[in-house]
């Protein structure tokens, strides 16, 4: 099942249309974790809102994002990720299945400084003068600067 990993109920709900969540997705597999709960998150001065805790044998998924850097349109990475503070052969095993899928249908991304993979749209706006961020909006500097231009240098190589 795939769920958001925040909300503001603590009902587990499945996604209609997950390629178009804009948040954090929690991949969930009931023979891996057969219950699953969120946990109720207060915060002082803000609403409270329950979260899937990333220490269970789930596997979350941030969505890629776009943005603006410099004036420039540009994509955040997403990506997968779980925490194997809890040993299970369940959980490496699916998501060593996840990983395997994700090298077999997309391609090496386009900076060998930002690494990680990239799906044939994002690459078609990349070679169209796009810009590919990490999995943050890195500060305007001059060695961010330099590992922007060298992106669409190495793609022409």
């Amino acid at each position: 099942m795939i769920t958001a990993r925040d909300s503001p109920t603590p009902e587990i709900e499945a996604i209609d249309e997950p390629h178009l969540a804009k948040s954090t997705l929690t991949l969930w597999n009931r023979e891996v974790l057969p219950n699953l709960k969120r946990k109720k998150v207060l915060r002082d001065g803000a609403e409270t809102y329950y979260r899937i805790d990333s220490a269970l044998p789930v596997i979350e998924f941030c969505p890629c994002r776009s943005t603006i850097w410099n004036s420039s349109e540009a994509l955040l990475q997403g990506r997968i990720y779980s925490s194997f503070d809890q040993p299970s052969d369940h959980l490496a095993a699916w998501y060593k299945s996840l990983e395997r899928w994700l090298r077999k249908n997309l391609e090496k991304g386009p900076s060998p400084t930002i690494g990680g993979l990239i799906g044939q749209s994002a690459l078609a706006w990349f070679n169209a003068g796009g810009v590919v961020l990490p999995m943050f909006n890195p500060p305007i500097t001059s060695e961010w600067l330099e590992v922007m231009t060298s992106q669409h240098r190495v793609s022409l190589q």
